[in-house]
């Protein structure tokens, strides 16, 4: 139903209305239609194509088709690029008195179109709105449109050709000045074009800002530094945020065209000139920053864990006499010693103690230093530094040391003859270290405590867990005193050295015996848990390195959660780690609820409270997993730096028909290796290859075998 039957007949002054606007809409659809000449196949026209003015010829047409229940008349055009297309008659926006006869060739009708068109572009280039902008708005050209031809007549003043006027057109179209409406156009307000031209001025400024920075960097990187401009920190920090974020940061466009204007078509390049300004040093930590990781503590955490004092039960807490208390750890530096062992014979059995030094019993469950190791969750330990979880005052007074009994969490563990568990329990006592785990085995104490771990591990193993026995290999880093650089050594690890046995076996006991304590006495805990593994891979007894890496392949991952769940990897029916107190927020959690529950018979922490703490530190505990093992990883690459020229031995992972899947011995580190494609090695061969390119920085290994 149309507008003029939805009116009240007896409405006159509507009706008039009505009428008034109808006729005014028909003259300017009239005045529009006027503006255009005749056209047909063969002409140059301007026609506009996804909202972008194209030169094109008519090649075809008029055709008329309905759609909507509308008629509409189309045209088919060819543009200057070769491309055909079909659009209504309202795109055609200028009519060219230029003719082509569309007989012609196709490459000529090309040609001569290219030729047009680039023309038009070259005459716009030269035309200057703001003075026909001036001489209309001084008019009344802001109280009416203005037509392409009227536009021509006045900035020519010559009667305008056909080229003058389609470049005329593409300004108007590309222009500030006035705004298109159809192919009629309207000149802005004074008030928007002088916003206009300021932006226009800012943006010009803002190149020649970005020109004199990427001058300055691009000398820097050619090794002729010129003189820093003005802003040269903000600039530096500019082109750090690239490196670090890409163009995910607030002012990524601006250092995209700072890279682009320098020529650095990577990240390195502008790592390696950040360098030589320098602003990092060549082995600079990126996901420290990335991740805006705290290397150091506030004033106030430091002040709060100077004045930390044990609480009332390590005070109270009796001493470990007469009793031989072994080190787990390689070294017998005061601050790093964290758990050790004790083990006494009596007459029906043995008694061995796990002493956990334990952070929370000086820790203020409410402090500042409580609040700090929540923030960082992890301790970060780097081949070329340590970023504590707690300040080092609180890790040095709680470690247990060889000078003094100090109070720690200790389990005592009761055995029979044939070493079975009989009855633990939790307790606070006063430990001395006396001993290193030197694995004598002349000595009877350690010879029966190898003989348990061994039988703890059967009993892991029978009740599922998965045992991967495998040289491990860590990078560590020596700095240079002379000139400032590193020297990049491997530390190799046997897991199944004696000692090292002995200290994976009891630090698992501990955590299942904390879990079995939790649910015993309904005290909220944190465990850990992961599914059941779909495959298994029985390990060689020397360790073969593809069956390792098939198990760590179909390994699941475990997680931390509130409520009770076997951990099969490990072959528990429960897991609450604790041995960690120093390193891990969730196991300091762990010894405050045990010690509050010993002295007090009930929790700190709700389970609600540990769900907010899970959920709180996850994504800190998920980034500094993936830290460490960057770390490694690009030390481990640097150190393979200093030895391309020398061949590596390897053994065949996988055969992925095209290349093989390695793991370099020396290193444990796997990479793609390619072969000649006459050579065939089988999974499980051990093969020499070459190292053809690594690059810590770039994190990239590229191998090759040496036939």
């Amino acid at each position: 139903m149309s507008s003029l039957n939805r009116l009240n007949p007896g409405d006159d002054l509507a009706f008039h209305r009505y009428r008034a606007e109808k006729g005014t809409q028909k003259a300017i659809q009239r005045r529009r239609q006027l503006t255009l000449p005749k056209y047909g196949l063969g002409h140059v026209v301007e026609v506009l194509r996804k909202g972008k003015l194209t030169c094109a010829i008519i090649v075809g047409g008029p055709q008329r088709y309905r759609l909507s229940g509308r008629s509409k008349s189309v045209w088919r055009f060819l543009d200057c690029n070769g491309k055909e297309w079909v659009l209504e008659s309202s795109k055609i926006v200028d009519v060219s008195s230029i003719y082509i006869r569309p007989s012609l060739p196709k490459h000529k009708i090309l040609a001569a179109l290219s030729e047009i068109d680039q023309k038009r572009q070259t005459l716009k280039q030269g035309i200057d709105l703001e003075p026909l902008w001036e001489m209309v708005a001084e008019a009344d050209g802001s109280q009416r449109e203005w037509s392409l031809a009227e536009l021509a007549e006045i900035y020519f003043v010559d009667p305008p050709l056909s080229d003058q006027q389609a470049a005329l057109l593409r300004a108007l179209v590309e222009g500030q000045f006035f705004e298109r409406r159809q192919t009629l156009f309207w000149p802005h307000s004074r008030s928007q074009v002088e916003k206009w031209q300021e932006q226009k001025k800012e943006a010009v400024e803002a190149r020649n800002w970005i020109a004199r920075a990427a001058k300055w960097l691009r000398s820097v990187a050619d090794g002729h530094p010129q003189d820093p401009p003005a802003e040269a920190e903000r600039i530096k920090q500019l082109m750090a945020d690239k490196v670090l974020f890409g163009d995910q940061h607030s002012e990524g466009k601006l250092a995209a065209a700072i890279s682009q204007h320098a020529n650095f078509h990577r990240r390195e390049a502008v790592f390696r000139t950040l360098v030589k300004l320098g602003y990092w040093s060549s082995d600079q930590n990126l996901d420290l920053l990335r991740h805006r990781i705290a290397t150091s503590f506030s004033e106030s955490v430091l002040l709060e864990a100077r004045s930390a004092q044990w609480i009332e039960a390590a005070k109270q807490s009796h001493r470990l006499w007469f009793r031989q208390v072994y080190a787990l750890t390689d070294s017998s530096d005061l601050d790093v010693c964290s758990r050790a062992v004790s083990i006494r014979s009596g007459l029906f059995g043995f008694t061995v103690g796990v002493h956990l030094a334990s952070p929370a019993l000086m820790i203020n469950p409410d402090g500042l230093v409580q609040k700090a190791a929540m923030d960082r969750a992890v301790a970060l330990h780097l081949p070329d530094q340590s970023i504590p979880l707690l300040p080092g005052e609180i890790t040095a007074q709680s470690a247990l040391s060889w000078n003094q009994h100090r109070p720690c969490l200790t389990i005592q563990i009761r055995l029979n003859r044939q070493f079975e568990i009989q009855d633990y329990q939790f307790e606070i006592c006063r430990v001395r270290l006396t001993h290193t785990l030197d694995m004598n085995p002349s000595q009877g104490n350690l010879r029966r405590l190898v003989r348990w771990t061994d039988d703890l591990r059967q009993q892991r193993i029978v009740s599922g867990a998965v045992v991967i026995s495998g040289l491990e290999v860590y990078p560590r880093v020596m700095p240079d005193q002379a000139d400032g650089s590193v020297e990049v050594s491997l530390e190799r690890r046997d897991p199944d050295d004696l000692s090292a046995k002995i200290q994976q076996e009891l630090s698992i006991l501990a955590n299942s015996l904390a879990a079995e304590y939790s649910l015993t006495h309904k005290l909220p805990a944190v465990f850990r848990a992961d599914a059941p593994y779909a495959e298994r891979h029985p390990m060689a007894e020397d360790g073969d390195p593809v069956a390792s890496d098939r198990q760590r392949q179909a390994m699941v991952k475990a997680t931390l959660q509130t409520q009770p769940a076997p951990h099969y990897g490990l072959g528990q029916s429960a897991y609450a780690p604790v041995t960690q107190a120093n390193q891990r927020f969730t196991d300091l959690v762990m010894h405050q609820q045990i010690i509050n529950h010993l002295y007090h018979r009930s929790s700190l922490h709700s389970e609600l409270k540990l769900a907010d703490i899970l959920q709180y530190t996850v994504a800190d505990r998920e980034i500094g997993r993936e830290i460490v093992r960057n770390a490694d990883r690009y030390w481990t690459l640097k150190y393979l730096e200093e030895r391309i020229d020398q061949p590596q031995m390897a053994v065949v992972l996988a055969d992925l028909g095209n290349c093989y899947r390695v793991q370099l011995l020396e290193t444990q580190l796997t990479a793609l290796c390619s072969a000649h494609h006459q050579t065939k090695y089988a999974v499980g061969d051990q093969i020499q290859v070459r190292l053809v390119q690594v690059s810590a920085r770039s994190n990239r290994l590229q191998l090759t075998s040496i036939v």
